[in-house]
């Protein structure tokens, strides 16, 4: 399943990019247990998605992070918290190009994570406030 889901990010079409992303954030709430073997190889395709050009990638990339963070044992969770730059990266990006969907979205994602998972922002909490306090407080 990974394999399939790499090949579809690899061809760098937006719509099967996003079509692997959401087979990630299905497939999550069922066999966790299994992909979870792969954290790392998951890791480096939400560290690739988060960086895309495209916002909804970016965004799809944050949404299927979140859900596997929010299904996956608090042990597990850990070997994510690389990804904590290019997620707050999300809404940053979100709001320079002004688009406030993807912006209120992403906003709710860390919300959301930040009350099942409150320790996951722990080791990026300061860079993470002096990132978001400017956008927050606009």
């Amino acid at each position: 399943m990974i394999n399939l889901v790499n090949q579809l990010i690899a061809t760098g079409v937006e719509s099967k990019i996003d079509a692997a992303l959401q087979i990630f954030n299905g497939l999550f709430g069922y066999i966790m247990d299994h992909m979870i073997q792969y954290k790392t190889d998951l890791a480096k395709v939400f560290q690739d998605t988060l960086r895309h050009k495209s916002l909804d990638i970016k965004l799809a990339s944050l949404q299927a992070v979140s859900n596997l963070l929010s299904t996956a044992e608090r042990k597990d969770v850990k070997a994510f918290t690389e990804l904590i730059p290019d997620m707050t990266n999300v809404i940053k990006a979100s709001f320079e190009d002004g688009d406030e969907v993807v912006l209120e979205d992403a906003l709710v994602e860390f919300n959301e994570l930040a009350e099942i998972e409150p320790l996951f922002f722990k080791p990026y909490f300061q860079q993470v406030y002096a990132e978001l306090k400017p956008i927050i407080a606009s």
